[in-house]
């Protein structure tokens, strides 16, 4: 009698500690720490800053969060952006340009296109964004145009 007692008091045991386990898992969410530029996000994702006051870019402590998405529009089958407002541009984060002869280039749906220049002269993009130029305005900073509108993605 005294051994079945033990191992029911055993089994108890184990099978709280399973479901304590189990609840900590389930509570704890996947972001993962990074920055001191020595822990990288994994591709798809960025480190957002922990205090957005911290002015050492790489060396700041962040957590890892998805980079922004957008709608995907364009190509050859010309897709239209579903969301009312929102107009297709050339995504400019790909290798594709419709400038440059390309002739299946997809595209993303942007509503308010958020301003910014590359020289450090203006606001900066947000978090997990970087500043483009607007393809297909004739008007290219790499060139040495001036006053070229470009916009965070």
């Amino acid at each position: 009698m005294r051994a079945s007692a033990l191992l029911v008091s055993l089994l108890a045991t184990a099978a709280a500690a399973a479901a304590a386990a189990a609840a900590a898992a389930a509570s704890t969410d996947d972001s993962r720490p990074c920055g001191f530029k020595i822990a990288p996000c994994p591709e798809g994702e960025f480190c957002k800053r922990n205090d957005p006051d911290c002015a050492l870019g790489e060396n700041c402590a962040g957590t890892c969060v998805p980079l922004p998405t957008y709608e995907f529009c364009g190509g050859i089958a010309n897709i239209k952006c579903k969301t009312y407002g929102e107009t297709c541009y050339d995504d400019p984060r790909d290798k594709c340009s419709l400038d440059g002869g390309d002739a299946d280039c997809g595209g993303i749906c942007l509503g308010h296109l958020t301003q910014c220049f590359k020289n450090g002269a203006g606001r900066p993009c947000p978090e997990g964004t970087k500043c483009y130029d607007l393809p297909g305005d004739n008007c290219d900073p790499e060139r040495g145009d001036k006053d070229c509108v470009q916009f965070c993605v």
